[in-house]
């Protein structure tokens, strides 16, 4: 059987994810899909292994980004997710407090993982959400300049491509007019050429290059006005911000409500209302109180394990000897 084919015959739970289910949804937003699947006899007890399968139709724009027809639908198998949300990954956790609104497909299987969703929060979650939130801050702070350094890279490269060979690599076109300017390296030993705050290996063709600066400006393209007028992308604001509130609420509750109750001040930011710094003061206050809720959270400070594998054990068991 295709492994595809397996997951929509196996899926126990499918939902609404991202913007949908967080009540954060613009009018460019895409719908995107996660769900989960039980696996095959073959699965457990033969060679083959299956942790992710992909059902997502893929249709991008000239700027790489997601048409209006391209759907992200991706399953987990049961026993990864499980494995993840001990770990309490941000985006899994997320799941399991689903509202009923948000559930595409639910089976025995699925209610009953949603029932257990209380078992999976520990304190551990605050190195999650902090480490999670920290590199969406990494990812937002795109200054104009650096930004209109991207722009020029581009530019730069395109020419070089149109002009010449796309197999060349990066230091074989310091004679192009303004590489070294915009291509910085502090001295000829560095591996990286610096391009505003971004890296980028100097040995790598032209080629190459030019599809990771595209890429870093088609994670932009849409917020581009935001980025020239505040200095950051406010899409990954709202990301580090969302990420934070909802470590604050499950160390302080043990779980999450969805739509989220911060959804008024979260569209806000991600529609560019608020400034950088107003943001970066937000997020110092929201990281401390985190740290803070750590220590006085009810939550355990290690994962159920025996429980949690025990209710693993029980559902493959009776998924695969009543199959």
């Amino acid at each position: 059987m295709d492994e595809r084919d397996m997951v929509l015959k196996n899926r126990i739970l499918e939902i609404k994810t991202g913007s949908t289910l967080f009540g954060l949804l613009t009018p460019t937003s895409d719908t995107d899909y996660s769900g989960i699947f039980l696996p095959n006899k073959e699965y457990v007890f033969g060679f083959r292994k299956c942790e992710n399968v992909s059902l997502s139709i893929k249709n991008k724009l000239e700027n790489n980004k997601n048409s209006q027809f391209a759907i992200d639908r991706d399953f987990f198998e049961f026993r990864k997710f499980i494995k993840l949300a001990l770990d309490n990954n941000p985006s899994i956790l997320e799941l399991l407090f689903v509202n009923e609104e948000n559930i595409e497909f639910i089976n025995e299987f699925g209610r009953e993982l949603l029932n257990k969703a209380v078992l999976f929060p520990h304190k551990g979650l605050k190195e999650r959400f902090i480490g999670y939130s920290s590199s969406q801050k990494k990812k937002m702070i795109i200054k104009k300049d650096h930004y209109l350094d991207l722009e020029k890279a581009e530019l730069i490269l395109n020419k070089i491509i149109n002009e010449g060979d796309d197999k060349l690599l990066l230091p074989q076109c310091t004679h192009y007019d303004n590489f070294e300017r915009i291509f910085k390296i502090k001295k000829q030993t560095d591996n990286h050429y610096r391009i505003g705050e971004r890296s980028l290996i100097k040995n790598q063709t032209v080629k190459r290059a030019l599809s990771e600066i595209q890429k870093i400006i088609g994670e932009a393209t849409n917020r581009k006005e935001f980025i020239k007028k505040n200095g950051y992308c406010t899409k990954f604001a709202s990301h580090m911000i969302r990420l934070l509130l909802e470590g604050i609420e499950l160390l302080e509750t043990g779980k999450l409500v969805f739509p989220l109750q911060n959804k008024k001040e979260l569209m806000e930011i991600k529609t560019g209302k608020w400034n950088l710094q107003d943001v970066l003061d937000y997020s110092k206050e929201l990281e401390d109180k985190v740290n803070q809720m750590k220590k006085t959270s009810d939550l355990p400070f290690k994962p159920r394990m025996a429980e949690i594998e025990k209710y693993m054990i029980e559902v493959l068991e009776k998924w695969i000897y009543t199959k």
